[in-house]
């Protein structure tokens, strides 16, 4: 998620680091498919670049692999009061 920071110093532009996280985080997934985290982290990523249907989406399938995930549940009803 430090990629992401807008205060960080970074070499390259914002554009290239979000492509850079968004591939990071689906490798992520990838290579761990049963975790809840790594679902829930592009879930973030999607609420960073504002497509919050992908957030949405990521969120839920984090809650399918584990139900009781807290952050998930959280972000879910933040985003669905919203709508």
């Amino acid at each position: 998620m430090e990629f992401l920071e807008p205060e960080a110093e970074h070499d390259v532009s914002l554009e290239k680091m979000q492509v850079s996280a968004k591939l990071l985080f689906e490798m992520n997934i990838e290579n761990y498919p049963k975790s809840a985290d790594a679902q829930f982290y592009l879930g973030v990523y999607y609420l960073y670049v504002d497509d919050k249907e992908l957030a949405i989406q990521s969120f839920e399938k984090c809650l399918k692999i584990d139900s009781e995930h807290q952050p998930a549940k959280q972000q879910l009803m933040h985003l669905k009061k919203g709508n």
